[in-house]
């Protein structure tokens, strides 16, 4: 196994070979990702979002959100469910809604959806300066806010990765058993 760099994953050429991720078992292949990453970002940019919630209920499509969220210079906020009440109780954290499907009620919102090829070229992104914030599940109490650098997700994969390669082929597919929402439950 050997983990590619989330903040320059995209300056490199986006190989159809590569299969990024499934949806319904179907694959999403790393071309794929990159064009929805693109346009997102062109959305992302057009609506000036500074601090996007990201409510999703496929993980492929949090990942796009995720990525073009900080590509386009905003911190992505991953909450630890999809539900009404979570949203309500971050709307003074966030500008822009960015979800997988449509939430009556919230005026602004990007809805992730397969894009068009985009003329938006993604450069590496400096991971220090990239911000993700997460929300604990909060089953000790109130849910705590996590900010962490890209760098930190990226230094963090880097040790899952180190700790799979004892005991998986490095072609082997590694499946989450909980949600995307759970990264820090």
């Amino acid at each position: 196994m050997s983990v590619v760099s989330l903040s320059a994953l995209f300056s490199q050429s986006c190989s159809n070979r590569i299969i990024a991720a499934t949806i319904d078992g179907q694959p999403m292949r790393l071309g794929d990702f990159a064009r929805d990453v693109a346009g997102t970002i062109e959305a992302l940019r057009e609506t000036g979002c500074r601090r996007g919630l990201l409510i999703c209920d496929d993980a492929y499509w949090a990942a796009v959100g995720m990525m073009a969220s900080l590509h386009a210079g905003g911190e992505a906020l991953l909450p630890h469910n999809t539900h009404p009440e979570t949203v309500a109780s971050l709307k003074e954290s966030f500008d822009l809604l960015v979800s997988d499907r449509v939430w009556p009620g919230i005026e602004k919102q990007v809805l992730l959806r397969k894009r068009p090829a985009s003329t938006v070229t993604i450069p590496a992104i400096d991971p220090s300066n990239a911000i993700v914030s997460l929300f604990t599940s909060g089953s000790t109490g109130r849910p705590k806010r996590v900010r962490k650098s890209l760098a930190d997700l990226e230094s963090e994969a880097r040790a899952v990765d180190a700790m799979l390669a004892a005991v998986a082929a490095p072609d082997a597919w590694v499946q989450a058993t909980a949600t995307h929402q759970h990264l820090y439950g």
